[in-house]
């Protein structure tokens, strides 16, 4: 799901996937409940400011059903605040911080209550990002060779790949190349315990329920940027992807979509997003 990152509009894109026997990715976040002067503070200070870097979380944090169990599990891979110290960057902060999906782990905060489980990355996606597949190297951002033939997909060739290379209208992130140890180790340390956690929720939920629904959910800005595969474009209130109907019944899908659309938002399926 997405949402987007500004008070005036709101965009969001939503990836379902329905499993069955066999576990898949899930992601979402969720936080505890706070009174609406706290949230409003805090919300002031997250806005302008990254996470500390002093006190790094662990790469992800699990939020487990809080009532009677559900097949629903959430996950939210671009709210991580956090700024590991070796990331080199010499884009500015807030530049940075454009590419979070900043709040859509408050926006479904309140998943476990309703017996889901909800999945949240910690660490920034611009340092190393959950949703891009290991082999989706950017052969332009590295230094000598990888341990195997990369697959850079458009999004590594638009700078925004495993390890993103540009931000923004195309503002580039390093003044240098990232060797294949220095890929490596943001791999090991949270790509990989991210993954792995996300495949054991799912493990789980199939297991208990024979089956799991998948929400991925997102934030984006209402018009693409230079780096989208839409810039210049308006976007629909929600964008719902389901990878034209590979990852989960089309049904499904459209019953999302007019739920949506019967609350008054416009509704967009695997358009920009899949």
């Amino acid at each position: 799901m997405s949402s987007t990152n500004q008070t005036t509009s709101c965009t969001h894109s939503v990836r379902l996937n329905r499993l069955g026997t066999a576990p898949c990715l899930s992601r979402w976040h969720g936080m505890t409940d706070r009174n609406d002067t706290q949230s409003a503070q805090d919300h002031e200070q997250l806005s302008t400011t990254p996470m500390d870097r002093t006190d790094p979380p662990e790469p992800v944090t699990v939020f487990e059903p809080a009532a009677h169990p559900a097949p629903l599990v959430f996950d939210a891979p671009h709210s991580g605040r956090h700024y590991p110290e070796d990331f080199g960057h010499i884009a500015g902060i807030e530049l940075l911080m454009g590419g979070e999906d900043r709040f859509v782990d408050e926006l479904v905060a309140d998943a476990p209550v309703h017996g889901a489980t909800l999945v949240v990355a910690n660490f920034a996606r611009t340092y190393i990002d959950p949703n891009r597949r290991l082999s989706d190297i950017d052969t332009v951002l590295l230094d000598g060779d990888w341990h195997e033939e990369p697959a850079p997909t458009i999004m590594s060739e638009r700078g925004v790949g495993l390890v993103f290379r540009l931000i923004g209208d195309g503002t580039s992130i390093y003044d240098r190349k990232l060797t294949a140890a220095d890929i490596t180790k943001r791999i090991e340390h949270y790509w990989r315990p991210y993954h792995e956690c996300l495949a054991a929720m799912i493990e789980s939920t199939v297991a208990r329920h024979g089956t799991c629904y998948h929400l991925d959910c997102h934030s984006m800005m209402p018009v693409g940027n230079e780096l989208a595969p839409d810039p210049g474009k308006d976007r629909a209130d929600f964008v719902l992807g389901d990878l034209d109907g590979t990852s989960c019944e089309p049904g499904f899908t459209r019953t999302v979509a007019d739920t949506l659309e019967s609350l008054g938002y416009s509704v967009a399926i695997n358009d920009p997003y899949k």
